[in-house]
Formats: structure tokens, C-alpha cells, sequence
């Protein structure tokens, strides 16, 4: 099986990793120790039970820290990664499971083998399990959570529960840009059509939706959500759950893999700013600019009853929301525009209304294909001011309408004159915008009542809403001299791509989500780079709001089928 000899032949990208190590992390029952010695069968090439495991009870089988070695049955070698077992996740409420700050002190390398953890009280600095001088190779490099399928929509957001402590550790994974993952285990006890064909895996709608789900509590990117069954009852291999296994564990090992790599960098002597090769591939060539504003103008919205993919642009104030409103106009007119106003000198946010802003071209004078919301601007609670986290998620589901002031103290009131009763699709939003001023991200903190908390929670409900997500992250001639000096260096640049992977961490967006772009802001003239880098990110903007207003063309025709049928039963 290829997949299995690639996770034999992978060369690790630091001289001093020996083995990439994850840590697999979950409440009681999730499936940790079963996963563990499903791995380990499939290397094997039989049924393995290196992880001991217990049904039996709700408390957790897991009492101490072991780091479990894979050994290859074939050469007898040990594979490159090691899997680190933990005690489960339990409610505050019970007195039992792992201390949250026991795995923080995991994810940092200080714990070793065969400390036994004690839930009611820490690993201290005294103690001869913790590992003081932890080098890279003792630390984690791949964050693994597991969710059991049949049993996500049952567990809460309590503070003191178990979805709560998961979301504190993957918090402090973020801060230590460990990457991250979600494994969504008994997959078969969640859909009895996966129970019978595991192959129906991504044909199922069930499967689909505790995805979403576990996307949803996590704050993961569902891209990063892999469905998964262990072995619990079998006796023998077999091939679907090993595929099952191993595409899930490729990915894993890749990302861990990454993050060792990365670490070369800062361990070694001074690095340049800026690599030999692009790590994103762009075309700066004036006829691709050419190429893309066509590919605009000639875009075909794949719903009949839409007239405009609707971006709804999101951020902090200052950010520069207005200013890429403009610049995009500015792209299609052909010359410097000012459709938003926007105001430089003050820390409050100068949009205060509602704003639809239809982009005209330049060479037709038609209106192009879509429009772009512009909000207040997001401030911190303690500030008093920016747009109520309330009203954006009404903006998301169409209820507020064109002219609407934002109030800060209070949200929009269903008896209010600009409230949409009944939106439908083409006044909802299809793609949601965050943008993020490059020189800025490692400023914002995540406070309660923050704005990066606030955009978290906006991000959720659009999640909830299944409207795609992107980020734009603006200002990197500022946060970058090379960049500064030549736009064309923006994916040679290191410092971009750190601001980039920030984003993605503070924000849970995956980098391929995430666009560095530069807004015109002191310039009296267009400048190619800066255009193609903005259309760069505005093709894919518009594809996923598209391929989203198509999906709802496919609902919409599927309960058209089932009401039909349902009338048929009746005449």
C-alpha cells in the first residue's frame, strides 16, 4: 500500500527530531488508546493492542504519560513518530481527568514517561517527572483532539466541561504554533449507513454535519477534521478502516513534520528575510492582470435568483476595510476611486452606517457581479464602541438593511424600520472577509472581550451558517521592508509568511484561507503588483461565495423532490 510506505520512507526536516511526536488528546471513552493500537495494527499487519484500553467504565483507563514507539512489522524498525497517551478529559464537576495545565506542560516537553497524573493537583517543578531543559525533540509537534462522533452534540460549551478545556489546550497549542487536528472517531455508531459501508464515509450527510459540528466547538477548519473508525470488535484488518486510518495520519505527520522544519531556521545562525523561491505561487505578468479582470467581468453567479455575490468585510478598526473597498474599485475603473470614506487621523471607527457598495467597470459602465458590505469597525468592549457582535450576525442572515446606523450599546430590534423580515439568498452574505492589519497581529491578545474573542464568535456563526470564510491581511508593506522595497518578494518574504501563519493561529482559519494584500493608500496612481495581489485574493473570494449560492440551489431542488413526494402520499 503506498500510503503505508510513505509513512516508512518520511525523512524527518530536523537533525536533531529523532521521532515526530503527537499528542492525542480527548474526553473519557473518545477512542484514544483504541486509536493508538489501530495505528499500531495496521504497521503490524494484525490486530495490536500496544495501548491498553478499558469499556468498561467512565473514568479514564489512562493514568499515566506514555509515549508509545510504532514498530514496523515489516523491518522490525521503529517508524518515525510516536504517539503520546494521556489521561482523558473530564467535567470539572466529576474531580476527575487530566489537569488542563498538566498537557500545557506536555505540549512544552516537560513531562516524562511514566508520570502518573493526579487531577486534583500539578506536576510541580520539584518533582523528578518534570523534565526541566526540554530540547525540541522532548516537545509536541502535532496536536491530535479526539471527538466521538455519536456523542458531539451532546456536550456543551460549559466553562468547567470538557469541550471548554479543549479549546483552553488548543489555545495553548496556537501560542506555541503547534499545528492542530480533530479525529472524529465511531463514525459507525453516528450513521448506519457508514456502519454498513464505510466507503459511504463522505457520501454521508450525517458525517458531514458532526464535521461541521465538531468544527464548530473547536474552532478547527473542517479541513482539518478527519473522520476516523478504530478498531473496537474486529479480528482481523480491514482495508477501509486502514485507508480511513492513514489518510488521516499522512496529513498529521506532514504538519508535524513542517513545524520540526521550521524550527531549523530559528535555532541556526542569522537567516535572510526572504527565501530563494516563492513558497505560493503567482503570476505578476501584466497580461495575467488582464486575464483576471475578465475572469470577473465574465464570472456567472450560479443561482438564478442572485443578482450579486454579497462579501460582507469584516475587522478591527483601522484595519483597512474602506481602503480595500476602494482599491478594488479602483482596479475596475482604471484609475483611483473613493467609494468608501475612510479617515486615518482617529482610533474610532469613521463608518457608522450600513453600507452596500456596488462596483462598477470602467470599461462597460455595467455593475460587476458582486458587492461588498462595509460595517463599523470592531473595538474592545472596554472601549465603549465598534459595530455589536449581534448586528453582524443579523447583517450575515440579510435582516439589516442598506443605510442602517450602528448603535455599540445595543443591537438592531426586529421592530426597528431597518430590519429585513423575510431576507432571502441574494440579501444574505455569501463569503465572509476578515481583515487583519499585518503590523498589527502580534498586538492583539485574547481577551474575553477582545476583538480577536468577538471575530471568533462571528467567525462561528458563519460557520453555523455555512458561509465561506477567508482572511485578508492587509498592510504588509508595513510589517515587511523587502516586501516594502518590491511587492514582488510578498511569498519569498519569511516575515510575511509568519504573519500569515499568525493569522491562521489567532483566528483558526487555514493558511490557504489567508491572503497577504496591499491596499492603496498613498499612492495617485495603480500599480500592477499591487492589483494582481488584490485580484489574486478576490478570484477565490468570489468562487467560494459562488460555489456557496450554488449549494443552495441543490437544497432548494432537493426540498422541492421531498415535498412533492410528501403531497403525492396524500392524493
Amino acid at each position: 500500500m503506498q500510503m503505508i510506505e510513505e509513512v516508512r520512507n518520511l525523512k524527518i526536516r530536523h537533525p536533531k527530531v529523532e521521532h515526530l511526536r503527537l499528542l492525542v488528546v480527548g474526553p473519557i471513552g473518545a477512542g484514544k488508546s483504541t486509536l493508538i493500537s489501530s495505528i499500531e495494527s495496521i504497521f503490524h499487519g494484525r490486530m495490536s493492542q500496544g495501548a491498553l484500553a478499558d469499556t468498561a467504565t467512565n473514568a479514564s483507563f489512562t493514568q499515566k504519560f506514555q509515549t508509545q514507539k510504532i514498530r514496523d512489522g515489516e523491518s522490525g524498525k521503529f517508524l518515525p513518530f510516536v504517539i503520546c497517551d494521556i489521561m482523558g478529559l473530564e467535567d470539572a464537576a466529576t474531580g476527575g481527568g487530566v489537569h488542563v495545565n498538566d498537557i500545557t506542560m506536555v505540549l512544552q516537553g516537560y513531562v516524562k514517561d511514566g508520570y502518573r497524573f493526579n487531577p486534583a493537583g500539578l506536576l510541580s517543578k520539584e518533582n523528578a517527572n518534570n523534565h526541566r531543559c526540554s530540547t525540541l525533540n522532548d516537545k509536541v509537534h502535532c496536536l491530535v483532539s479526539v471527538l466521538p462522533a455519536d456523542k458531539i452534540v451532546m456536550m456543551d460549551d460549559d466553562p468547567e466541561g470538557v469541550i471548554s478545556k479543549m479549546r483552553k489546550i488548543r489555545k495553548e497549542a496556537a501560542e506555541l504554533r503547534i499545528p492542530q487536528v480533530v479525529l472524529m472517531t465511531m463514525v459507525d455508531k453516528a450513521c448506519t449507513e457508514v456502519n454498513k459501508d464505510l466507503k459511504m464515509i463522505y457520501r454521508s450527510k450525517k458525517i458531514k454535519e458532526k464535521m461541521q459540528e465538531c468544527s464548530n466547538k473547536l474552532g478547527v477548519p473542517m479541513t482539518c477534521v478527519f473522520p476516523v473508525k478504530n478498531y473496537h470488535e474486529e479480528i482481523e484488518l480491514h482495508n477501509d478502516v486502514d485507508i480511513l486510518l492513514l489518510s488521516a495520519l499522512i496529513p498529521i505527520l506532514n504538519f508535524a513534520n513542517d513545524h520540526v522544519g521550521e524550527q531549523v531556521n530559528d535555532e541556526g545562525c542569522h537567516q535572510p528575510d526572504v527565501s530563494f523561491d516563492n513558497w505560493r505561487a503567482i503570476n505578476f505578468d501584466v497580461l495575467r492582470k488582464t486575464q483576471m479582470i475578465e475572469e470577473v467581468r465574465n464570472l456567472k453567479i450560479r443561482h438564478p435568483k442572485v443578482e450579486h455575490l454579497r462579501l460582507l468585510v469584516l475587522g478591527p478598526v483601522r484595519a483597512g476595510k474602506s481602503t480595500l473597498i476602494n482599491s478594488i474599485d479602483s482596479i475596475f475603473h482604471g484609475r483611483m476611486s473613493q467609494r468608501a470614506l475612510v479617515d486615518t487621523a482617529t482610533n474610532v471607527s469613521f463608518t457608522q452606517k450600513f453600507q452596500t457598495q456596488k462596483i462598477r467597470d470602467g470599461e462597460s459602465g455595467k455593475f460587476l457581479p458582486f458587492v461588498i458590505c462595509d460595517i463599523m469597525g470592531l473595538e474592545d468592549t472596554a472601549t465603549g464602541g465598534g459595530v455589536h457582535v449581534n448586528d453582524i450576525t443579523m447583517v450575515l442572515q440579510g435582516h439589516v438593511k442598506d443605510g442602517y446606523r450602528f448603535k455599540p450599546a445595543e443591537s438592531l430590534r426586529k421592530e426597528d424600520p431597518s430590519y429585513h423580515r423575510r431576507p432571502t439568498l441574494k440579501e444574505k452574505v455569501h463569503c465572509l472577509v476578515t481583515v487583519f492589519p499585518a503590523d498589527k497581529i502580534f498586538t492583539m491578545d485574547h481577551d474575553e472581550d477582545g476583538v480577536l474573542s468577538k471575530m471568533r464568535e462571528i467567525r462561528k456563526e458563519a460557520a453555523a451558517m455555512k458561509i465561506p470564510q477567508v482572511v485578508l491581511m492587509t498592510m504588509v508593506d508595513k510589517a515587511c521592508p523587502e516586501v516594502n522595497k518590491d511587492l514582488k518578494m510578498i511569498y519569498r518574504s519569511k516575515k510575511i509568511k509568519e504573519k500569515m501563519q499568525e493569522c491562521s493561529n489567532k483566528l483558526g482559519v487555514p493558511m490557504t484561507c489567508v491572503f497577504p494584500v496591499k491596499n492603496y493608500h498613498e499612492e495617485i496612481e495603480l500599480h500592477n503588483d499591487v492589483d494582481i495581489l488584490l485580484l489574486s485574493a478576490l478570484i477565490p473570494i468570489l468562487n467560494f461565495a459562488n460555489d456557496h449560492v450554488g449549494e443552495q440551489v441543490n437544497d432548494e431542488r432537493s426540498s422541492i423532490r421531498q415535498l412533492r413526494a410528501r403531497l403525492s402520499t396524500h392524493f
